[in-house]
């Protein structure tokens, strides 16, 4: 199931689309020499369009079918989460630009392409016009890791340019109105 899922972005998504299913938990058996009566897969998949999404979960349907009527097997698909993607205000962060440049300086600020992080700022984004940021927190001490690996450690320091930064940009968006 894992290996016939990668199909899914192979074969049924548009190679231009930014798109990822990955497994990250997978249990099941009692003993390593019983063959397991249950196993449970957990995981993620995340695109940045709606259609995507649902194409993704279309298929990842009929190669499951697949896979169960070949083995003589149940499987089951739940989404306990199913987040959006995050909508960025291009309009929004031109109002908070000026705040970002003040509290980090011009050749601080480093703008990037979208990204596949599944995000509970994704359902703010998608009620009222939102930008959402990275605030650089790498601490130079140790090896670094990207947030939400087990191994990762925060520079503390960059909360004070976070808050900074927040207090400003509320600021200066709320003397737009």
């Amino acid at each position: 199931m894992i290996q016939a899922a990668q199909t899914v972005i192979s074969r049924y998504t548009d190679p231009m689309q930014p798109v990822v299913i990955s497994f990250t938990q997978i249990s099941g058996g009692v003993a390593h020499n019983i063959i397991a009566d249950n196993v449970i897969l957990k995981g993620t998949m995340r695109s940045l369009d709606f259609d995507t999404s649902a194409k993704m979960k279309t298929q990842l349907k009929k190669i499951a079918d697949g896979i169960a009527a070949t083995f003589g097997a149940k499987i089951d698909i739940e989404y306990l989460l199913d987040y959006p993607s995050v909508l960025n205000d291009k309009n929004v962060h031109g109002r908070m630009k000026p705040a970002l440049e003040s509290t980090f300086g011009t050749g601080n600020v480093i703008e990037t392409q979208g990204m596949l992080g599944g995000e509970d700022f994704a359902f703010y984004s998608r009620k009222v016009p939102s930008m959402f940021y990275f605030l650089g927190a790498k601490n130079d001490a140790e090896e670094c890791f990207f947030v939400h690996h087990p191994k990762v450690i925060i520079n503390e320091e960059c909360i004070k340019y976070g808050s900074q930064f927040f207090s400003d940009a509320a600021v200066s968006l709320l003397g737009d109105r």
